[in-house]
């Protein structure tokens, strides 16, 4: 049997916005933290910024809804990465 929490974590504790509003795309943009640690770059906060980032100018944020149908539309196959063990 599979279950799923969801988990009360606060936004701010893994992103933080970007700072700057003359960003391309959409101005959702999340900022990437630099790190001199190879560690801190698999995170899963880390991996996903890049993909958020990514997202399509004309992504529409105003219902989750919406977002979902945005983002089946949206080609993610280039953040995809496969295991050859």
């Amino acid at each position: 049997m599979l279950c799923f929490v969801i988990t009360n974590v606060d936004f701010h504790t893994f992103f933080r916005l970007a700072p700057s509003n003359n960003t391309r795309g959409h101005r959702y943009k999340l900022f990437v933290e630099q790190s001199t640690h190879n560690v801190h770059y698999y995170f899963f906060s880390r991996r996903v910024i890049n993909v958020w980032n990514h997202l399509p100018f004309d992504t529409d944020f105003s219902s989750l809804a919406r977002f979902k149908a945005a983002l089946k539309r949206t080609d993610l196959s280039k953040f995809l990465t496969y295991c050859t063990d």
